[in-house]
């Protein structure tokens, strides 16, 4: 409830004539008039205690009290309307606050499945990976005991081939080792025959020669001039010299000594089946061939074995 009160105070100036007329006690109630008014006003409408009093006709504060409550109703009105606009304010804020809240909480239901289904996905994702963990660590197992495996099997390769590498270059004592091959010079005499069995117990043949260096080497190791038996012979047919693992004798005409081979059969044809076995003629520059008996007592020479090595 609102109560406006007013006091309105008028004074009244006669003219010299009326005042000198009128008596003392009259002309000063009629000096100056206090008009008072008070309203109360409540949200139902006017009460009568606020409706105007006795207006006289004759007072001249109509007007200012028409005034005065018209300036009443009009910040009644400005009230109201700024209520009214503040609860239009509050009103949309209100709405405006619950849309953004509704909009938040649709996001965040909406993240909130997504985090959920990307959690689903990880924990699938971390089991698949921990599946794959488990057979790569059970395949490193195995090939870690391949690895284990294959090393063993490395050193015990390892160590025969160095086994076989010791026995490839190495000889027999006696012998001399060249070009992968183990040689060995005797220093008694035989017939091509014994000879030739001499070497086989010894796991060798009679030296065969396949190249110039071979002969070089074989040169070397004679201080001076000596005939050695070696494997080659023409008994399987005359005049076809033939080493003894099959292959052809392919040496030039002057490697015979003078009218060599002559096939010469003794005193007297002593012995017809002829000379069918070759004796190297050897020295430091000497390298010949001649033909001779093979199995004659009178006819004995020293020979070279040929063996691989590790025999």
């Amino acid at each position: 409830m609102e109560t406006i009160y007013s006091s309105v105070v008028f004074k009244k100036n006669n003219t010299s004539e009326a005042r000198d007329a009128e008596p003392p006690k009259a002309a000063a109630a009629n000096e100056e008039v206090v008009y008072s008014t008070l309203a109360f006003s409540s949200p139902a409408g006017p009460s009568p205690s606020n409706l105007p009093g006795p207006v006289d006709p004759a007072d001249p504060s109509d007007g200012a009290r028409t005034k005065v409550m018209t300036k009443a109703r009009s910040k009644d009105r400005l009230l109201f309307v700024s209520l009214c606009a503040l609860l239009f304010a509050v009103a949309l804020i209100i709405g405006v606050l619950y849309i953004s809240r509704k909009i938040l909480h649709e996001e965040f239901a909406r993240s909130l499945t997504e985090v959920w289904v990307n959690m689903t996905h990880l924990e699938r994702e971390n089991r698949d990976l921990l599946n794959n963990n488990n057979n790569l660590t059970s395949q490193l197992s195995e090939m870690n005991r391949s690895i284990e495996q294959l090393q063993a099997e490395k050193e015990n390769l390892t160590s025969e081939l160095q086994t076989l590498m010791a026995k490839a270059n190495h000889c027999a004592e006696g012998w001399k080792f060249y070009s992968g091959k183990c040689y060995y010079f005797s220093t008694y005499k035989k017939t091509w025959t014994a000879s030739r069995d001499a070497c086989v117990a010894e796991g060798a043949d009679l030296v065969i020669i396949t190249s110039t260096e071979e002969q070089d080497f074989l040169k070397s190791q004679c201080l001076g001039i000596e005939h050695y038996w070696i494997g080659l012979t023409d008994a399987v047919k005359e005049g076809v010299w033939r080493w003894l693992d099959g292959t052809k004798l392919n040496e030039p005409p002057w490697y015979w000594t003078g009218n060599e081979p002559d096939n010469w059969k003794g005193y007297l044809n002593g012995y017809p089946e002829g000379e069918d076995c070759a004796v190297m003629q050897l020295g430091s520059n000497t390298y010949q061939l001649q033909d001779a008996f093979c199995d004659v007592a009178s006819k004995i020479c020293k020979y070279v074995c040929e063996a691989k090595p590790g025999m």
